[in-house]
């Protein structure tokens, strides 16, 4: 009896490109880039352990671990600042790699609070 072969999958046309730009970038800054998977179609990444800036676990642990208040201004600065040499190192690449969307949900946080930029999908090469 014949074997059926698995039909072709279709990346959508954004991955290659986004893997394609994270296998290039390697910065602190930067979430790291471990290889794409076709079934499902994704980017697999050495993900930080805590959650991104905008969710909701992450803030209800902020308010448990600095009682009830939000987190410290140097804290909340230190991890601007990384998400800001993130955007650096994309912006003085050559050729220079524009993000187009930087919000919360793409700024990924460590175990040390340390701020990653992610979501690469839409960057673009200037």
């Amino acid at each position: 009896m014949a074997k059926r072969l698995p039909r072709l999958v279709r990346l959508p046309p954004s991955l290659p490109q986004e893997a394609g730009v994270m296998v290039r970038m390697r910065h602190p800054n930067l979430v790291s880039f471990m290889g794409l998977c076709v079934v499902p179609p994704c980017i697999l990444t050495g993900k930080p352990k805590r959650v991104t800036l905008a969710h909701s676990a992450l803030h209800e642990r902020c308010h448990v671990l600095f009682a009830g208040s939000l987190m410290p201004s140097g804290m909340r600065c230190c991890q601007a600042a990384d998400a800001a040499r993130g955007m650096l190192y994309l912006h003085t690449a050559t050729p220079a790699i524009i993000h187009r969307d930087v919000k919360s949900p793409n700024l990924l946080v460590d175990d040390a609070w340390r701020c990653k930029v992610t979501h690469l999908m839409d960057a673009a090469s200037s």
